[in-house]
């Protein structure tokens, strides 16, 4: 799976769809800005990459708390990322690859791989 970010400004029907996502998925407004911005700041993500390309923005992001605000937030494995990124997608604000599936992001990462050598 390879993402490209939608043409984007914050317009009210891009926040919208966040807020949507928001009240639909078993996930924070925050957590799908975060993402969301995350594919922004990369100008495209692979399912190969994502847990990297998170790890990395996370720690820029938030410090040493990292780990942890992706925790409070449930994004704990791959598949966490894939969700959000299919409501993402599902929503215009990111576009997928024909032949994308949210099963690209089976079994990726877990947030205990990701930082294992981060402390």
């Amino acid at each position: 799976m390879t993402l490209e970010p939608a043409s984007f400004e914050w317009s009210p029907e891009r926040l919208h769809s966040i807020n949507y996502l928001g009240r639909n998925l078993d996930y924070s407004i925050e957590a799908i800005r975060f993402v969301h911005e995350m594919v922004l700041k990369s100008g495209s993500v692979n399912t190969t990459s994502v847990g990297e390309k998170l790890r990395v923005f996370a720690v820029e992001s938030f410090g040493d708390d990292a780990k942890g605000v992706l925790e409070s937030w449930n994004i704990v494995r791959s598949e966490d990322v894939g969700v959000i990124v299919e409501g993402l997608v599902s929503e215009g604000l990111l576009v997928a690859e024909d032949d994308d599936s949210l099963d690209d992001f089976q079994d990726q990462f877990d947030l205990d791989s990701l930082f294992q050598n981060t402390a």
